[in-house]
């Protein structure tokens, strides 16, 4: 094993040597000025970033425009969007005026220490008259433990800036810093071709009041323009935010009303729980760090018709944890509609829990309580088609920042895949996040999602929510699917020295609501409906890191370790290089081997002419290669 190793070494340097192309895949970074996604890290927009990303790295530029003479700016990654704890990349000037960048790890009490390895690729930067703006390469594992690595949904990203110099440790909460959830790995928004062609309608809250309340909620029924009585496809929505009120408005909904008698008012300002309102398909949901949702191109949200309804429900809810008074607002929605129907109808299903749960009703001390909510297969085997439904978007719903989110499809026991996942969910980031493999949910299937708290810190809010949004075709009778939670997290109050998998594994039937459109369930009794089981789950995802190759000091000897270390830590190519190695291998075998037979054949035919010829005898002429050889041995 210790041969092939130090064979795969030599061939390993022998191509870095030879090769310009792997000298300049590993040896640094690649300047890459075409950003697919930006962002705003900060409320005042003074602070920029563009990013785009491949299977290994993410190339960032950061773009400031300040008055301030800042002298160094660091952003980096967080695991719950604060600063002590993150992973940060800061930029400074040396005392000969040249941009450094370098890899620093904070730490709770706020302190950067510079790790020693760095991994931060400094591509440019060029001092602007207004600011700063610079570009770096991050792997999304870079090997080292103490790197955050960088995962499928919510990213953290922190920033600070400030002035004065860099020795050996700066302390960020004495400096300006903030934070942005963004989602690193998102997929890039497709215009379909009919868009350019949609027509918009808006539908706002008109001076509301907002409640002095930390959580609540205020609706306002909205007649459809006349031109809806001919049925059209929604194919895209956003939000519209008063200015100032970001943070205030959680999240809104608008939902089909069955036609009741408003007096054909536009425009009316009602309570939520008003009994004219008689809720029908929710046709879109948008939370805090949503943007604008774009459906594809084969689907789009039924809306109108004559046989269709003529009221819609605008349905906000305000987080006001500030409790200030005196607050109003005229946020709402906007929708991108065509007269051009799609292939299909698309639908909106939410699976979740009945009513908000407490948290401090969760066991306490704990780094990780699961909450898990279902469709069961006692549902999907009523409401689905016999072809089921393809979901291609989903969004996550959760009251605390620091949430782990799962969703699991389930078919006969058997977890076929994970739909979705964040490690580092938060509730002011709620995007709806397209899918990157759609899943095709059968009737008999289920679908488990789970929310994981750590309750070892302390809430962002007093209660919990765990529950999703699926967005999928076509849409079926279908409105949502609720589970009542209380009885579970009762039965983990009395529960507490279970672990977690004990807890699951007792966990008593669930009372499930699979209600139809209309408000109605679907024949059954659910009541008691056994919780689904992963008896099969899916082996557990393999992680590679990614290191650069960087000059320790100057022997050839460190870097080809430095090198190695890198293949070896992704099997894949480790592989790769040991079966070159082997090849290499068999193939000098067999050409020594061809050589000495060669060799002994030579010897066998002179020693046969030997025998039968004299010397003066052999016709030389003939055989040139024998008389060269016989010299030779003469001479010898």
């Amino acid at each position: 094993m210790i041969t092939v190793i130090k064979l795969a070494i030599f061939i390993i340097l022998l191509l870095k040597l030879c090769s310009f192309s792997v000298e300049s895949e590993t040896m640094g970074p690649i300047v890459n000025n075409n950003y697919t996604f930006s962002e705003p890290l900060d409320d005042r927009h003074k602070y920029h970033m563009f990013w785009t990303y491949d299977q290994k790295w993410v190339t960032i530029r950061v773009q400031t425009m300040s008055d301030t003479n800042d002298d160094w700016f660091a952003v980096g990654f967080s695991p719950d969007g604060l600063i002590g704890g993150s992973d940060m990349c800061i930029l400074w000037t040396d005392t000969t005026s040249h941009y450094k960048l370098q890899d620093i790890h904070v730490d709770s009490d706020g302190i950067g220490l510079v790790d020693t390895s760095n991994d931060c690729h400094l591509i440019n930067a060029t001092k602007l008259s207004n600011g700063l703006s610079f570009a770096f390469k991050r792997a999304f594992n870079t090997c080292d433990p103490i790197d955050y690595t960088i995962e499928e949904g919510t990213t953290n990203m922190v920033w600070s800036t400030g002035s004065g110099l860099l020795i050996d440790r700066i302390d960020f909460k004495a400096n300006k810093y903030g934070f942005r959830p963004i989602r690193l790995m998102n997929i890039p928004e497709r215009i379909s071709p009919d868009l350019p062609k949609a027509k918009t309608y808006d539908f706002l809250n008109d001076d509301i009041p907002v409640p002095v309340l930390n959580t609540s909620w205020q609706c306002t029924v909205h007649r459809l323009p006349m031109v809806f009585y001919r049925k059209h496809h929604i194919v895209k929505y956003e939000p519209i935010i008063e200015a100032g009120n970001y943070e205030l408005v959680h999240h809104m909904k608008l939902i089909m009303l069955k036609d009741a008698h408003f007096d054909n008012q536009t425009y009316l300002a009602v309570d939520c729980d008003d009994q004219r309102l008689q809720y029908m398909d929710q046709i879109s949901a948008w939370a805090n760090g949503s943007k604008a949702f774009s459906y594809p191109d084969e689907a789009g949200v039924p809306i109108g018709g004559q046989s269709g309804h003529q009221y819609l429900l605008l349905q906000t809810h305000y987080h006001n944890l500030a409790l200030t008074r005196g607050l109003r607002d005229n946020s709402g929605l906007r929708i991108h509609v065509v007269s051009k129907l799609r292939q299909y109808d698309a639908g909106l299903l939410k699976i979740g829990m009945d009513d908000f749960g407490q948290f401090a009703a969760l066991p306490g001390n704990r780094s990780s309580v699961d909450l898990s909510v279902y469709m069961s297969a006692e549902c999907s085997a009523q409401a689905l088609p016999p072809h089921g439904i393809t979901v291609f978007a989903q969004q996550f719903h959760t009251h605390q920042r620091r949430t782990r989110v799962r969703t699991q499809h389930v078919r006969q026991g058997r977890e076929l895949s994970v739909v979705n996942w964040d490690e580092h969910c938060n509730f002011e980031y709620l995007e709806i996040m397209h899918l990157k493999h759609r899943v095709n949910v059968l009737p008999g299937d289920a679908l488990v999602h789970t929310c994981r708290y750590d309750t070892t810190k302390k809430p962002v809010a007093p209660d919990i929510m765990c529950s999703t949004f699926l967005h999928y075709y076509p849409a079926v009778n279908l409105k949502w699917v609720i589970n009542d939670m209380h009885t579970y997290i009762d039965f983990m109050a009395h529960h507490m020295s279970y672990s977690e998998q004990e807890l699951h594994d007792n966990r008593p039937p669930m009372a499930e609501r699979c209600d139809q459109l209309s408000g109605d369930s679907y024949s059954g009794n659910w009541t008691a409906i056994p919780v689904p089981k992963i008896i099969i789950p899916l082996p557990p995802a393999q992680k590679f890191c990614t290191r650069i190759l960087t000059t320790v000091d100057k022997t050839h000897t460190k870097q080809a370790i430095d090198y190695v270390e890198k293949y070896i830590e992704n099997p894949v190519r480790l592989s790769l290089i040991l079966s070159v190695a082997i090849i290499l291998l068999f193939i000098i075998i067999f050409l020594s081997f061809q050589c000495l037979t060669r060799a002994e054949r030579r010897a066998e035919a002179l020693y046969a002419y030997r025998k039968v010829y004299t010397k003066r005898d052999l016709n030389f002429e003939k055989f040139p290669n024998l008389l060269a050889e016989e010299k030779v041995e003469t001479k010898a």
